[in-house]
């Protein structure tokens, strides 16, 4: 999935890059930089234990408390790509 994510990311930026970069000058000024982010960056893969010890110690308050055994929720999952690693 992590290659396939890769190689479609790519062949989007070649094919359509000058579409994808009027959209990020009038809708997102940060989408081309996210872009070239997924097919530059490595994969972060992170055990289930580790992110709940990261989301534990991070300070934030979330609309329950994080702990192993449950799901991390989107709000979680969304600080963790974004904030934590900063890209997706």
């Amino acid at each position: 999935m992590r290659t396939w994510s890769k190689t479609v990311t790519r062949d989007l930026l070649e094919s359509c890059r000058e579409d994808i970069e009027l959209f990020a000058r009038y809708v997102d000024k940060n989408l081309m930089p996210l872009i070239e982010s997924i097919v530059q960056e490595p994969y972060v893969r992170l055990p289930y234990a580790g992110a709940v010890k990261i989301l534990e110690s991070c300070g934030r308050r979330f609309g329950s408390v994080p702990h192993a055994g449950f799901g991390l929720g989107f709000e979680r999952f969304l600080m963790m790509v974004t904030v934590r690693h900063q890209h997706p």
